[in-house]
């Protein structure tokens, strides 16, 4: 299996080592990429966005042109393998009731690849909470209780059912009145709105479940919580199924590889990866260009632009961006939320759990009951806050998720670096408040023959992979009706 350049592994014996074995790696980088060919479609970003549009146009007989800057497919969400375990490093656990990603789960036979990470794993230690290095053990009947009361009032606000805020999850602007006013009040506000009705506890560890989905709970619109939470289900255990329980055994670099391939096999995909794009031209009605930080121009008859939204300032674009779509672009926030996997010593802690809450600085942990080793167990954390730097100083993450449990030994560490990735920007995204009811019809809106899609804006599951597909599959379904409506012909030039 070939390797990244991206991501890192990290152990006290053999220091840290930069780049990581993938699937998703795609050699030779290039196929037929040229600047003398006019391309009907030329697609930027190989992500999960990327690809679908991708796969759709090239199965319409269109001849597209994939520029990605990385070396692989699946942007912010890929898989890497070792010693038989895979590590999500972006985007992990899928849903049935997540529509367009269940299609392609359905499409390319992968039903029987689902497994289920919380199956619990016995002979596992209780799950646990630390406040300021106190802990408190809990059966998973004394949480899921704590949990459920606690989720149920937080997403049900003034004597409302959340179901009737957001009546129609993957229409999220239907119901204007409370969705403007609940995109104006932030997660923030809402906890602060509960300090008389719940506990210093239930409120501690309901913020650390939420801040775990949402980053910092300042930054995060409480209309956006409220639509995750109908699309999860409106109930507690039906809401962790949907966010943190069924993933792919081949991991989401599997699926990202069949539709990748699935394009392959149409003989009309060209593409060029790690290709920087740096500028884009659609003042051109008839030819829009994409210029490359290494020279090269590409032209087509259309563009598709899937660049991740905190990515966007960085592109040049000829005609501007609308006053309002710039905004948009310039004041969008990046989740700052640390994702990392560790091998611990051990197989008691497959079915384990834990919450950190000290100084302000929240981590939490979970076991995987299928690990792939025998004797020990693979376990994925999230951190918000802190000043450890993962790359720079990976031993000071080492400790930090060694000082969860006293019986903690870590083997390695597997992870990336989003937030000092420049085409990442930070993680998966989380609207800040009043930045949905005042910019989302603004990011969805096309500039002429240049399209966008990117999960970040998408309807339904924003911030998902199932949202990426889904704007993926809108902006193909756009093009091709333009370009037939306007009488373009299949790109000329042969493969």
């Amino acid at each position: 299996m070939l390797s990244t350049t991206e991501g890192f592994e990290y152990s006290p014996l053999e220091g840290i080592k930069a780049g990581l074995a993938t699937p998703a790696v795609i050699a030779p980088g290039e196929l037929n990429a040229s600047t003398k060919t006019e391309y009907d479609m030329i697609v930027v970003g190989a992500g999960h966005a990327g690809l679908t549009a991708t796969r759709d146009l090239t199965a319409q007989g269109r001849k597209v042109l994939l520029v990605e800057a990385r070396d692989r497919i699946g942007g912010r969400t890929w898989t890497s393998f070792k010693d038989a375990q895979g590590f999500e490093m972006g985007g992990t656990w899928i849903h049935w009731h997540q529509p367009h990603v269940w299609a392609e789960v359905t499409r390319y036979g992968l039903n029987d690849q689902i497994k289920d990470s919380l199956e619990y794993f016995e002979g596992c230690i209780p799950y646990a909470t630390f406040k300021n290095g106190v802990q408190k053990d809990w059966s998973i009947e004394e949480l899921g209780a704590l949990q459920t009361r606690t989720q149920h009032i937080f997403h049900n606000p003034d004597g409302k059912n959340a179901r009737d805020i957001v009546p129609y999850p993957h229409n999220p602007t239907y119901n204007q009145k409370d969705f403007a006013r609940y995109d104006q009040m932030s997660g923030r506000d809402r906890i602060n709105q509960l300090k008389e009705v719940l506990t210093d506890e239930e409120l501690r560890i309901l913020e650390g479940t939420l801040v775990a989905m949402a980053g910092p709970l300042e930054d995060a619109s409480f209309f956006d919580l409220i639509q995750r939470w109908v699309l999860g289900g409106a109930e507690y255990q039906e809401y962790v199924n949907h966010m943190a329980r069924y993933k792919l055994k081949c991991g989401q670099s599997g699926l990202a590889r069949h539709i990748f391939d699935d394009c392959c096999l149409t003989g009309k995909l060209c593409y060029s990866f790690s290709t920087v794009v740096k500028s884009i031209d659609s003042s051109n009605p008839k030819k829009a260009t994409v210029a490359c930080s290494d020279g090269r121009v590409f032209s087509a008859q259309k563009i598709i632009c899937t660049i991740p939204l905190t990515v966007l300032r960085t592109i040049s674009f000829n005609p501007p961006l609308s006053a309002l779509k710039a905004e948009a672009v310039a004041t969008s926030g990046s989740n700052p939320i640390r994702k990392l996997h560790a091998e611990v010593e051990g197989r008691r802690w497959r079915s384990y759990g834990a919450s950190s809450f000290t100084d302000g600085n929240m981590m939490m942990g979970m076991g995987d009951s299928f690990s792939a080793s025998g004797d020990d167990t693979h376990m994925v954390f999230f951190f918000v806050g802190g000043k450890e730097d993962p790359v720079q100083r990976p031993h000071e993450q080492l400790e930090g998720v060694e000082s969860v449990h006293p019986d903690f030994k870590v083997k390695h560490l597997i992870f990336t670096d989003w937030n000092n990735d420049p085409l990442a920007n930070g993680s998966w995204c989380f609207f800040q408040p009043e930045y949905m009811s005042k910019y989302l019809g603004a990011l969805q809106e096309q500039l002429g023959n240049l399209k966008f899609a990117s999960g970040d804006y998408s309807d339904g599951w924003r911030g998902f992979i199932d949202g990426a597909i889904e704007s993926g599959t809108l902006a193909a379904r756009e093009v091709e009706a333009e370009l037939k409506s306007a009488g373009l012909h299949l790109a000329s030039a042969t493969l």
